[in-house]
């Protein structure tokens, strides 16, 4: 894709969105039959840094609202999967060892 580089801070923006906060144009989305991305370019309006058809270098509340959701959904993705690595180390350990060593102790 080809940028005009009118205003660069627009598209350091819109580049700064899309890696960071994972948020991109409204004309894009995503075809499940296909398993592909597409362009609705009935969709690419509004006066912000991803929108083509205009000069905006202000993010709307819905864009904020994009992120934010994207930023607890990466964070719960996360702990998840941090969750399933402590119950795959717990899983090799021997239980009886430890209450057999903690009851020889009380004694």
């Amino acid at each position: 894709m080809h940028a005009i580089n009118r205003d660069p801070l627009k598209q350091a923006l819109s580049a700064t969105a899309l890696i960071v906060g994972g948020l991109v144009p409204s004309h894009i989305g995503f075809n499940e039959a296909r398993q592909a991305a597409t362009q609705n370019w009935l969709w690419a309006v509004g006066d912000s840094p991803l929108a083509q058809t205009s000069h905006g270098i202000h993010f709307n509340e819905f864009q904020l609202d994009v992120v934010q959701r994207n930023y607890i959904a990466h964070a719960l993705d996360t702990s998840v999967a941090r969750s399933n690595q402590v119950f795959a180390m717990l899983f090799d350990v021997k239980t009886s060892t430890y209450f057999d060593a903690a009851r020889d102790k009380q004694l």
